[in-house]
């Protein structure tokens, strides 16, 4: 906000709070119109912000990023994984033919 607009809005405030009219052309900010307009640009925000994550969300990693091998490592597998869907043979978050006993860096412990 620049200094004079600053300057009008504040004394349309004082204006205001006096009971006069405020002249014409002054712009006059008040603490409704703020909190509406705050609102409106956190709303656009947060809905843009879930765009993006669904939109990243549908694309799947290629193997060679994730590591992917078709051994299990350290005990860990694909089958114990919870991004692993074992009627498809396929991963939710790694492109390809996914095999249980594969491994990738993105491994999660299925949940009991």
């Amino acid at each position: 906000m620049t200094r004079s607009l600053r300057a009008h809005t504040l004394i349309s405030n004082i204006e205001r709070d006096k009971g006069e009219e405020p002249r014409p052309g002054v712009l006059a900010l008040t603490r409704r119109t703020f909190v509406k307009a705050c609102a409106a640009v956190l709303g656009g925000v947060g809905f843009a912000q879930l765009t993006v994550g669904q939109a990243s969300a549908a694309k799947k990693s290629k193997q060679k990023q994730v590591r992917y091998q078709t051994k299990p490592k350290g005990g860990r597998a694909c089958a114990d994984c919870t991004f692993f869907l074992a009627e498809e043979k396929a991963c939710k978050i790694v492109e390809g033919e996914i095999v249980a006993e594969g491994w990738c860096v993105r491994w999660v412990k299925k949940k009991a």
